[in-house]
């Protein structure tokens, strides 16, 4: 205690003196209380917020905080002993695992209609010492928290509710019952809150949602508050912790707790860690809410494919490509505003709101810059915009969601990147938090609209994972619109710019054949492509089509079943293509790998169930006959003809499916035709005498050069049915 009043004076003293215009020693000063913070517990987090606030760029407010943190934390250090939820996160040993007994009048939820990974979420938080809780949005971790919350507080167990931001405990506790909110056994507060509060009590159960937004130096001070059992809800997927600092500080600083917990923030790492530690940690798998086109790209790159959609409607997809305009920033380096941009989100707000799809507080508008939310905002309002539309960065929309998300992503016409849209991590976060915002509710189909200049985007941050997410949405999207002519208030957007569905379908099948071009000859050469490249032509293959089915299936008559009789859960195979993209590593470590027959199997044989199996006509006799021309091309045997892809696919599926040597030398030889015939076509040499003969590099070539071939089948019954029609 002597020592911290010494502490506390000599502070005082110094910027008294400092205050007064005295010439002090700063930089020896600053060295002493550096090396004074780093003694005792905690020592290295303490010596990370002495830094932040003596080098950090951030406001009074947050050095404030800071450094009533830095006291919070110096009082856990003379606590003994901690608490048993500061040594199970921070301390070595299997504490992590601890029980605590069961809550006592906890509700039976075994009649309710929670998901299986729910009831374990509920099962642990009601005995567990520590848990982990991730999910994506949707997933139902407010719901799982609210049950949890309303179980402690009927058993008598304080509790306290804590979230990074206001609007976000606003929103959790808007979820809760009326008698739990108004309980003397429960409290909810801000961090920075708790934080700026003397002689703050301990808790019972501490539960932190959006961990994954407060740094571990944060956790450290929460989890001293908890006598009973920590629950740390969030996703490690969204945003992470907000850095004060240009470089990177301190892990204590720049981690969140699940981070932390597994030692890695790559996502694969990240989810292996989950798996092994069950009894502490839970992932939520199903994901209600967010459309399913839009949850898709969150749950490819977000998610590893992991999670399950059940949302009820497939979300729309807009995209505003301002590339053609080229608009100028203006502003901070760090903060800009694109005024280009400001007009076609009024226009894109009037035209929501003149269709009547939606209604003002339905809608939200989301940009990575204060400046341009800021800017947005007036303008709204100069343009009599109803107030009820919100505007705001992402780190402000946590929880809030909304039937129609504008996202402005700003930039344009520089030539440096802003480490936000640059760093991998930052950029993935942001996307996830700007998309899951968007929700399909009450009958309403939950709508993106993305502004951005994708040439800029596509060269500045080039293969990164802003540009990866922006050109699978476009993949996806139902319309393109590319503005050509001057942009001035109220001019809005000019229909001959936009590209609907199919349209835009024509246009991505031109993309995906100049790509395939210069993939297939790199890969036949001796410099080989980068493997984002590959990735990317297999995501946009296997996006168009599905695509192309549908609009085939369009130019049915009417009462005739579809040309393309392909079930939903085929097409959400099609739509994630675990197996191709296995095979996209051109690590000669992995050419022979025995997985690469099997992927490749895989692949064959999901192409050989979208246009092969699908088109097929049962007889009376119940067997499968060939459908009707343009769907089934009489010449395709031939090889040269557009339908030969259906013919290869078939012999190619039952030579790895079936064991040949109960064929007649006749099936045998026919099959060994075209076989021959496709391979020579995408690898440039014959049919392999054994499957492992070929390595993984030829199988690639093969998998994308059937996703070619694909593609140009499907493309050309579509435009044949358009001329039946």
């Amino acid at each position: 205690m002597i020592g911290k009043q010494l502490i506390r004076l000599s502070n005082r003293v110094y910027r008294l003196l400092k205050g007064t215009g005295v010439p002090l020693p700063t930089k020896q000063f600053r060295e002493a209380r550096l090396k004074s913070a780093g003694r005792g517990q905690w020592g290295e987090a303490k010596t990370a917020l002495l830094t932040e606030i003596s080098e950090g760029r951030s406001s009074g407010t947050s050095r404030l905080f800071n450094r009533k943190l830095l006291d919070r934390i110096e009082e856990l250090g003379r606590k003994s002993p901690a608490s048993p939820m500061t040594i199970a996160l921070f301390g070595d040993g299997p504490q992590l695992q601890g029980q605590t007994g069961k809550t006592d009048h906890a509700e039976d939820i075994s009649s309710d209609d929670f998901t299986d990974s729910q009831r374990e979420a509920l099962r642990q938080g009601r005995n567990n010492l520590v848990v982990l809780l991730m999910g994506a949005p949707g997933t139902g971790k407010t719901r799982v928290v609210s049950r949890l919350i309303r179980d402690y507080v009927n058993a008598g167990e304080t509790t306290l509710l804590c979230c990074y931001t206001k609007s976000a405990v606003n929103h959790a506790v808007s979820r809760l019952d009326d008698n739990t909110r108004s309980s003397i056994f429960f409290r909810a507060g801000t961090f920075g809150s708790l934080i700026m509060e003397d002689d703050l009590p301990a808790f019972d159960n501490v539960v932190v949602d959006e961990a994954g937004m407060a740094h571990i130096a944060y956790i450290l001070f929460l989890s001293g508050l908890a006598t009973r059992r920590i629950l740390l809800v969030g996703d490690p997927m969204q945003l992470g912790p907000i850095k004060a600092l240009d470089h990177d500080p301190s892990p204590w600083l720049q981690k969140n707790i699940f981070q932390h917990q597994s030692g890695t923030d790559n996502l694969s790492e990240l989810y292996a860690w989950q798996e092994k530690h069950t009894d502490s940690s839970v992932l939520l798998r199903e994901q209600f809410d967010i459309p399913e086109r839009i949850f898709s790209v969150i749950n490819h790159f977000c998610y590893g494919n992991r999670l399950t959609c059940r949302s009820g409607g497939r979300g729309l997809i807009s995209i505003i490509d301002t590339s053609e305009l080229a608009p100028e920033l203006i502003g901070s380096r760090r903060s800009p505003v694109n005024g280009v941009h400001g007009e076609l989100v009024m226009s894109t707000l009037h035209d929501l709101l003149s269709k009547q799809s939606v209604t003002a507080d339905a809608i939200g508008v989301i940009t990575p810059f204060r400046a341009q939310s800021h800017h947005l905002k007036q303008l709204a309002a100069s343009r009599d915009l109803p107030d009820a539309i919100e505007f705001g960065t992402i780190h402000t929309w946590q929880g809030r969601l909304k039937s129609a998300i504008v996202l402005d992503l700003t930039v344009s016409g520089v030539d440096h990147q802003f480490q936000v849209l640059s760093d991998s991590n930052q950029a993935m976060g942001l996307m996830n938090a700007a998309l899951s915002r968007c929700r399909t509710h009450q009958g309403i189909e939950g709508r993106l609209i993305v502004i951005g200049n994708l040439e800029h985007m596509n060269t500045c941050y080039a293969n990164g994972a802003i540009t990866r997410v922006l050109n699978r949405l476009v993949s996806n999207a139902d319309s393109v619109t590319r503005p050509s002519g001057e942009i001035t208030a109220g001019s809005g957007l000019n229909k001959d710019d936009t590209q609907r569905y199919a349209q835009l379908t024509d246009t991505l099948v031109q993309d995906f054949n100049s790509r395939y071009r210069e993939l297939s000859a790199a890969l036949a050469g001796d410099n080989l492509p980068e493997e984002a490249r590959i990735e990317a032509l297999i995501w946009s293959g296997y996006d168009l089509i599905p695509r192309l089915i549908r609009l085939c299936n369009r130019l049915k008559r009417s009462n005739q079943p579809d040309w393309f009789n392909v079930s939903e859960d085929n097409m959400e195979t099609l739509e994630q293509p675990v197996a191709a993209l296995e095979l996209s590593s051109l690590s000669e470590n992995v050419r022979f790998s025995p997985g690469r027959i099997s992927h490749f199997r895989a692949v064959i044989s999901d192409l050989y169930m979208a246009i092969y199996e699908s088109t097929m006509v049962r007889s009376a006799t119940g067997r499968n006959q060939n459908p009707v021309e343009p769907v089934f091309d009489p010449d395709a045997l031939s090889g040269d003809s557009y339908g030969r892809i259906r013919v290869w696919l078939k012999d190619l599926r039952n030579y790895y499916e079936h064991d040949t040597s109960k064929w007649e030398e006749w099936q045998r030889q026919n099959n060994k035709t075209q076989r021959d015939l496709f391979f020579q076509q995408s690898v440039g040499k014959p049919a392999p005498e054994k499957p492992q003969d070929y390595s993984s590099l030829n199988y690639l070539q093969a998998t994308l050069f059937a996703l070619k071939e694909v593609i140009a089948y499907l493309d050309t019954v579509r435009n044949k049915l358009k001329g039946n029609s």
